[in-house]
């Protein structure tokens, strides 16, 4: 019986493709396996290259592709990383340093330059000099002492002036040599890129931006600037508002005094007088009959007035106080505890500031709610009412909805004017009246009496209309002022108006278009309708929005002999509201701006995944081809190994394993295989012959070995392996032994 060899045999060439197909796969996973952890690791900057067949061609354009989006997705991302943390820092710099507008100017021409890595920087601001505008420089940031004193430009003046008339930004890279310089200790330079950024909010350019680099501004540099350019020109309006407040505040505060000092002035005069019980009580009358008349123009305003004494308790109050109370279910009686209206930690803050006013002082108190979605803001202004002694015996209160006009304060920097004049006026009729006074003669003591009483009810009347911060007048049939309040005078003195009694209403508006308009209102209001308008007045160069409540006024037969108007200025309601809808239009844009970046994101994340699995697919059929390949040199009965330039042992297979183990070799990778020859001449002429193959040549060697008690003979032949750029990397042996039956003498081993 014939006995089976237990092996197929394999063609020496189809065993040398396997061998190199094994090769260049588990080279291809190598090379893609190093390739994937560099980029895991952020290298985002290697290349990968393979021997150039069709299918290493594809994986090395698919890996390429991978590396190449994420390096751009990586840039992007670092871009848009750049610019948020900027406008973040800006806009800490921006609230914390609002107080003083050059210090502001340099704080943020300094970053700017310092965060976008330029180097230099200058920031104008817009500014108005006798109708002229210009610009001015209020911060830079390394320029050199004769730039610095340059310090004004015109409108349209060079490259910054053009760039804030057209409200462009502008980019250049070719510089003229005269422009400007940037300069060291070492020497002087021509920049190579300027770029100016004017400042606009709401279409109204408040200054620009100017930088100069020896580098490139990129694109997202400038998208970044011009964003930031938006919120330092919000920024450098309300510092401007904010400046603009407290002079004005300052100059009320001295009107303010001066008109306190006419009053003690006219406190005394009225000391001064004397008449007779029946002229007294004429005059009495007559101030009863201005009572009753400034009652119905209380009644008719529609801000809630009340007074407290020194106990808290009600005194007196106007209509719409009365009807703001039935709102919340209770009937007003003289009398009734105010502070009781309030729970809790409220009632002693309620306390406190009557105190404050029992103490002298005037102030207003807001308070600010939200209801359905809408902000809801009422003021609240606490005013001392002082007696003929100047003692504070009352407190008044004026409050009204600031929902509409949270900004009027410019109403009360008005009414210091207005007192100016109709104190003169007082003046003048007290100067009449003491000269008629004089002519007199009565019963002194009873009829100071009656003076006393009579200064204070006036004194009391005047003090409650002028405590509030609304434009107040009134007007006649052939609307002719009657009188008026401090807020009125004011006002117009602000615009250039000085108001005495009979001036006529329609002679401050210039074009006949308002003035049929204003007719129009009051014709309404003498006809006996009570209404409110909001409209826009233009004085001159000035535009305002007011809103205006106009009210009949009636005799005792109920005629309508005049009409109150209680005026309140909404401008700058008009001017938050156009830019609260700006921000909003901003915001929604920023937001689908960030939604298509994220949309995007995902899109780049889903090309990245399906790289990914054609990756891991493409590894799957490369271990695979390798395991097979593996498998098909497992089941040779040759013995395989692969040794690396150093003479190390890389791979071998299963034959070669149990031969090396049955008889008692090393197996193990790195394994010096001099070792397996004697040192000496033997062990150099191997070493010759791995050095002959890693130059690319082929040997083969016959040679008998004695193996125990057993004789083989072996056949070795030598190969270069992986040959890449002319380099030959391994060299694989193949090793076959066929065992000698017979005894016979024992061959040499050939030499290389």
């Amino acid at each position: 019986m014939t006995k089976k060899i237990p092996f197929s045999l394999v063609r020496s060439a189809e065993l040398t493709e396997l061998q190199d197909r094994a090769r260049s796969l588990e080279s291809q996973i190598e090379t893609a396996r190093g390739f994937i952890k560099q980029i895991e690791t952020g290298n985002l900057d290697i290349a990968i290259a393979f021997d150039g067949d069709e299918g290493e061609s594809a994986l090395a354009e698919s890996l390429t592709s991978m590396r190449d989006q994420m390096r751009k997705i990586s840039v992007e991302e670092r871009q848009r990383n750049w610019a948020t943390e900027g406008l973040a820092k800006f806009v800490h710099i921006l609230r914390s340093n609002n107080d003083d507008l050059k210090a502001l100017a340099q704080v943020i021409i300094s970053n700017i330059v310092k965060y976008t890595e330029s180097n230099q920087g200058s920031l104008y601001i817009t500014n108005e000099e006798n109708g002229d505008e210009y610009l001015d420089l209020v911060g830079c940031y390394a320029y050199d002492r004769k730039k610095h004193v340059d310090r004004r430009i015109g409108m349209g003046e060079g490259l910054v002036g053009q760039c804030v008339l057209e409200k462009s930004t502008v980019y250049m890279t070719n510089l003229p040599s005269t422009y400007l310089k940037i300069t060291s200790g070492l020497g002087e330079a021509l920049p190579k890129n300027l770029l100016i950024v004017p400042l606009i909010l709401n279409d109204v350019v408040y200054g620009a931006i100017e930088l100069a680099s020896f580098t490139t501004f990129e694109s997202y540099h400038r998208d970044f600037l011009e964003k930031l350019a938006e919120s330092i020109a919000s920024t450098i309006a309300n510092v401007k508002v904010n400046e603009q407040t407290k002079k004005l505040l300052q100059e009320t505060q001295i009107q303010a005094e001066q008109v306190r000092a006419q009053e003690e002035e006219m406190r005394q005069n009225m000391e001064e007088l004397s008449a007779t019980q029946e002229e007294m009580q004429r005059v009495l009358r007559e101030v009863e009959g201005k009572e009753a008349y400034v009652s119905q123009l209380l009644n008719v305003s529609t801000e809630s007035i009340y007074t407290v004494d020194r106990k808290y308790l009600l005194t007196s109050w106007n209509k719409s106080f009365g009807t703001s109370l039935e709102k919340f279910g209770m009937r007003v009686e003289k009398g009734m505890d105010t502070v009781a209206w309030h729970q809790g930690y409220q009632r002693t803050e309620q306390a406190e500031r009557y105190d404050r006013a029992f103490a002298g002082e005037s102030f207003d108190f807001m308070i600010s709610t939200e209801h359905n979605g809408r902000g809801i803001h009422h003021m609240s202004i606490y005013s001392p009412l002082r007696n003929a002694a100047g003692e504070v015996t009352e407190v008044a209160v004026f409050s009204k909805d600031m929902s509409e006009v949270i900004n009027a304060r410019k109403k009360a920097e008005q009414a210091a004017a207005d007192a100016l004049n109709q104190a003169e006026e007082l003046k003048s009729q007290e100067e009449e009246l003491r000269q008629n006074m004089e002519e007199l003669a009565a019963t002194q003591d009873e009829m100071q009496r009656i003076l006393n009483e009579v200064q204070s009810k006036e004194a009391y009347l005047h003090a409650l209309l002028n405590s509030a911060k609304d434009a107040i007048f009134t007007v006649d049939k052939d609307l002719a002022i009657i009188s008026f309040n401090e807020g009125f005078t004011a006002g117009l003195k602000g615009l250039g108006v000085e108001m005495v009694a009979g001036f006529k209403i329609l002679d401050i508006f210039p074009g006949e278009e308002q003035k049929v308009e204003q007719r129009g209102y009051y014709a309404r209001a003498f006809a006996g309708e009570v209404f409110e308008v909001t409209s826009l007045i233009e004085i001159g160069e000035s535009s305002m929005h007011y809103t205006s409540n106009y009210s009949p006024l009636r005799n005792d037969k109920g005629e309508v002999f005049a009409v109150s108007v209680f005026g309140n200025d909404v401008t700058e309601i008009f001017t938050a509201k156009l830019k609260a809808e700006q921000m909003a239009k901003e915001a929604q844009e920023k937001t689908e701006e960030l939604k298509a970046q994220e949309e995007e994101l995902r899109q780049n994340m889903e090309e990245l995944s399906s790289t990914q699995e054609e990756m891991e697919r493409i590894m799957r059929e490369m271990e695979a081809k390798s395991k097979y390949t593996m498998d098909l040199l497992n089941a040779s009965d040759d013995l395989i190994c692969t040794i690396d330039r150093r003479y190390k042992l890389v791979n071998w297979n299963k034959t070669f394993e149990d031969f090396s183990r049955g008889t008692n070799g090393v197996v193990e990778k790195g394994f010096d295989t001099l070792q397996w020859y004697k040192e000496g001449k033997e062990r150099a002429e191997y070493k010759a012959a791995y050095e002959r193959t890693f130059q690319g040549k082929i040997f083969v060697f016959d040679s008998v070995v004695e193996l125990g008690d057993k004789k083989y003979n072996v056949h070795t032949s030598y190969k270069p392996l992986g040959e890449v750029d002319g380099i030959v990397y391994e060299i694989v042996m193949f090793t076959r032994l066929t065992p000698i039956e017979e005894k016979g003498k024992k061959g040499d081993t050939k030499k290389p």
